[in-house]
């Protein structure tokens, strides 16, 4: 199996792509991406990124693998959450996503949330995680001001797995997940100078409990990208090269390593060859 880049967190659902997602998924292909996860952010974008799987699917090696994850964000709170949770459960029966999410919580600090908020987002985190435990799926957790909450969480769900997207903790709390198996997402902050706490994980947690992401487009690093103005998975050669000079590794085991990681937790039946 190839092995080349997976960038584990993109948003190519979202509507800023839609007049050249071909051109940009062809862009980044030629690039070496190979795989990349489109994560939904409420049911509209989950299911364009069901849609983009299906689209993608058997189009050849012009264009990188797409793997989607439904999920909804804590700042994307539903009206009716009974119903669109249904249509989530619909959504993941139907198409069979890598894994649920972007899902978590969003309590940033000095934004006031009312306890009514705060309590919406955790019975929506909390319904997210049981459906990852009925349909054996990984999640794709997002969450700001919540650290501690979101480990004890974790800690007492024992046979979920997923992937930490956009870390900000510290190396020896990445260190904790990754014990527990889940995998901590490093994106293009990585490559600011003022990221002191970020390159520490770098340093000190194993190359096993890693991947990169972009977030694209909301993770934008000024790098080239296809589309010009609009961040895409270009970015992600950027961000294992400042991973492997902050391990003192080749960038080739890096990215084998990296690699090997995103696909054990999204692509079911994957094994290493």
């Amino acid at each position: 199996m190839e092995l080349s880049l997976f960038d584990t967190h993109t948003h190519y659902n979202h509507a800023s792509y839609a007049p050249f997602q071909d051109r940009v998924l062809m862009g980044i292909r030629e690039g070496g991406i190979g795989d990349v996860l489109v994560a939904g952010y409420d049911l509209i974008s989950s299911l364009a990124a069901c849609m983009m799987k299906e689209q993608f699917e058997g189009r050849g090696d012009a264009f990188p693998r797409i793997h989607a994850a439904v999920g909804i964000h804590p700042e994307y709170l539903p009206k009716d959450p009974e119903k669109d949770l249904a249509a989530l459960r619909a959504m993941i029966e139907k198409y069979h996503p890598a894994a649920i999410g972007e899902m978590g919580l969003h309590f940033p600090r000095g934004k006031q949330l009312t306890e009514d908020v705060r309590a919406r987002q955790m019975e929506l985190f909390l319904r997210q995680l049981s459906l990852c435990e009925e349909y054996d799926l990984p999640a794709v957790l997002h969450f700001v001001g919540a650290a501690a909450k979101v480990y004890g969480i974790i800690e007492r769900r024992p046979r979920i797995r997923g992937i930490l997207h956009g870390f900000t903790g510290s190396a020896e709390t990445a260190v904790c997940y990754g014990k527990a198996g889940w995998l901590i997402g490093i994106g293009p902050g990585i490559l600011r100078e003022n990221v002191k706490k970020l390159k520490e994980v770098c340093r000190r947690v194993p190359a096993e409990y890693l991947v990169a992401e972009t977030d694209c487009p909301f993770g934008g690093t000024g790098i080239h990208s296809v589309a010009e103005g609009r961040p895409d998975s270009l970015q992600l050669k950027a961000v294992m090269e400042k991973i492997a000079e902050l391990k003192e590794e080749s960038f080739e085991e890096v990215q084998r390593t990296l690699g090997e990681n995103a696909r054990r937790m999204l692509i079911h039946g994957y094994r290493e060859e």
